[in-house]
């Protein structure tokens, strides 16, 4: 249980090491969505009007917002209805292209809960294969929180991680080391010789 703990910061410490040349992979946005942050970065204004947004491949952690306008059921009025952020953690393969794919809300009351709970998919325009990923709601839009949010693991965390994880599984083992098990089957079946041997070269090193 505890290898695949060493073999999951391993796999992460391949794919966020500072130097490595990772080639650019796509994530086109659906027109209602937004990207405010990207590893670490914030996404100025004027940049987040373009809805195609350039990423490594690798594991990336992006901001979104949702927002539209929509009419009201009980009016002729017109509603902006606008989401806090959302984090999306992703792994893209290299040199690819993923599509947001949506159905899109239809009134402002329905607006309103999709905002709550959007609920959307990433497909690679190449295979036409759904991407995994994972979303978490924020609680704000400040600049320096976004940044926090979505700057990606480093050595030191990943560390501080471990630890939390190892202390967790003396606890309660199963819900933990199922998920971490699950990145890294899910990383392997994903990687390529190339990125498989490197791998294995590294956590015997």
């Amino acid at each position: 249980m505890f290898r695949h703990l060493t073999i999951l910061i391993s796999v992460s410490l391949i794919l966020v090491m500072p130097g490595r040349t990772l080639a650019a992979s796509k994530i086109v946005l659906a027109n209602s969505f937004s990207a405010l942050a990207m590893n670490g970065k914030t996404i100025e204004p004027t940049a987040q009007m373009s809805k195609t947004v350039s990423l490594n491949s690798g594991l990336n952690r992006l901001v979104v917002e949702f927002e539209g306008t929509f009419k009201s059921e009980d009016s002729n009025a017109i509603e902006v209805v606008k989401s806090l952020p959302f984090l999306i953690e992703i792994y893209l393969e290299k040199d690819q292209t993923y599509q947001q794919r949506l159905l899109q809300p239809f009134g402002s009351e329905a607006a309103q809960q999709f905002a709550k709970v959007p609920k959307f998919s990433f497909v690679n325009m190449a295979t036409n294969q759904q991407q995994n990923f994972q979303l978490n709601a924020l609680s704000s839009k400040n600049q320096e929180y976004l940044k926090a949010e979505s700057r990606l693991p480093t050595r030191k965390t990943l560390i501080i991680s471990a630890d939390t994880a190892k202390s967790a599984v003396k606890q309660a083992p199963a819900p933990h080391l199922s998920t971490v098990s699950e990145k890294l089957d899910y990383w392997w079946e994903k990687a390529s010789e190339a990125e498989r041997e490197a791998f294995l070269k590294r956590i015997e090193e």
